[in-house]
């Protein structure tokens, strides 16, 4: 089971801070296999690095959907409206990850970076450490649309709900679906062993989230031939920021 350590900065983060501000950051949680990283692809219609082109086509689909639902709904365009604030982490670089959604660094970088109260938050999963820097949010942040950031659903409890949700700029939301196991298996390629230490924390986190109460928006991706339920629930999030 991973150990997660929280640990607070001392960057204050409230809304005098906020004032004047324009965009919305869209915190993207979800249980490990439940296709958390397709949605941030989905909410920023990239599909750069790709090479299945099923997976390009489905994402390029739903996309457009989540386009035209607030379009139609909420009158907004979506269009170069969504930019990814990135997290930096100590862990190894993926094959399939969207350029920017991460930016790797070094133990002692990124000890230099928490010495230096450069992290709006940061924490400790499994040995690696993943944070968020201040700058990156609050260059977002003075542009009218949406950052996405990609987060434990630890940071949203115990960072981000205690200093930001307050600002009325922070919204979070929790992907899940009943087939993350079998995902984990057959397309993460991972051992039953590691499957199942990862449901353990997945575990944790469903528990964690049901107790949050309503901090979180819960999307269900089931899969069945496409997205649509979600993408209307995410239509609704965004288009009534």
């Amino acid at each position: 089971m991973a150990v997660v350590e929280n640990q607070e900065e001392d960057v204050v983060l409230d809304a005098q801070t906020m004032s004047g501000f324009l965009g919305v950051i869209l915190c993207v949680s979800g249980a490990m296999g439940a296709g958390k990283s397709t949605l941030v692809r989905i909410l920023t219609g990239n599909v750069q690095g790709l090479t299945n082109q099923d997976l390009i086509r489905f994402i390029v689909h739903h996309h457009r959907l989540l386009k035209d639902c607030l379009r139609s709904q909420f009158h907004l365009d979506l269009s170069d409206r969504v930019g990814v604030v990135p997290s930096y982490t100590t862990r190894a670089k993926r094959g399939d990850e969207m350029d920017g959604e991460y930016i790797f660094v070094n133990r002692d970088d990124f000890q230099e970076m928490i010495e230096g109260h450069r992290f709006a938050w940061w924490v400790k999963v499994n040995h690696r450490f993943y944070g968020t820097l201040w700058t990156d949010l609050s260059e977002q942040l003075v542009k009218p649309g949406f950052g996405v950031v990609n987060v434990t659903p630890e940071t949203v409890v115990y960072h981000i709900y205690p200093k930001l949700f307050k600002t009325g700029r922070f919204k979070a939301v929790y992907v899940d679906s009943p087939h993350r196991q079998e995902w984990m298996r057959n397309r993460g390629g991972l051992s039953p062993d590691v499957v199942h230490s990862r449901e353990e924390i997945n575990q944790n986190w469903d528990r964690l989230v049901t107790g949050a109460g309503d901090m979180f928006v819960r999307l269900e991706n089931d899969e069945a031939g496409n997205l649509d339920n979600l993408i209307h629930d995410l239509s609704g999030l965004l288009g009534r920021t």
